[in-house]
C-alpha cells in the first residue's frame, strides 16, 4: 500500500510539474528558427554555423533563457527582448587549434557532449520564471544561404 501511495505522488508531482511548465510557455510561438553556415576568407579562420531563433509571447521580459540544445551541443545564447518578442542567437565555431598551420587538428566550440537530453525537433530551449523551469522546442531551422567571407 505504501509503494502505491509513493507511485501516485510521484506522478501527481510530475503532473503539477508538466503543467506548470505549459503555464509558463502557452501562447508562446516559435516564428522563425534560421541556420547559416559561413566559412572564413583567410587560412586559419575557420568555419562555422550562426543560428537566430525568435519566440514571440506574454511575459518574454520576465523570463531567462538559460541553455538551448542543438544535436548533441549546449549553446548559452545572447537574448534581445523587445515587448513580446525574444531573439536568442548562437553559433558554432570550427577552427585549426594553430591558427597559422591551417592543417592543424581542428577544434569545435562547443564541444559535442555524450549525455545530450532527448528531444523533438531540432532544438530544446531550457528556460526558467523565477524558480519554475520550462523547456520549448523548435521545430526546424530554415536554412539560409552559405557565406564565404573574401
Amino acid at each position: 500500500m505504501k509503494l502505491i501511495m509513493i507511485a501516485i505522488s510521484a506522478l501527481l508531482t510530475m503532473s503539477a510539474c508538466n503543467s506548470s511548465q505549459k503555464a509558463i510557455t502557452k501562447g508562446w510561438t516559435v516564428t522563425t528558427a534560421t541556420s547559416q553556415g559561413w566559412s572564413g576568407g583567410m587560412p586559419g579562420s575557420g568555419t562555422g554555423t550562426n543560428y537566430s531563433i525568435s519566440i514571440n509571447g506574454t511575459g518574454m521580459d520576465m523570463v531567462s533563457f538559460d541553455t538551448i540544445w542543438h544535436g548533441s551541443r549546449v549553446y548559452a545564447p545572447e537574448v534581445q527582448v523587445a515587448g513580446n518578442e525574444a531573439l536568442l542567437r548562437f553559433d558554432y565555431r570550427r577552427y585549426p587549434a594553430d591558427r597559422d598551420d591551417p592543417m592543424s587538428e581542428m577544434l569545435e566550440d562547443p564541444p559535442q557532449l555524450t549525455n545530450s537530453p532527448e528531444f523533438e525537433g531540432e532544438a530544446l530551449i531550457i528556460g526558467r520564471k523565477g524558480e519554475k523551469r520550462f523547456t520549448l522546442s523548435v521545430p526546424r531551422f530554415e536554412v539560409l544561404e552559405y557565406l564565404n567571407y573574401p
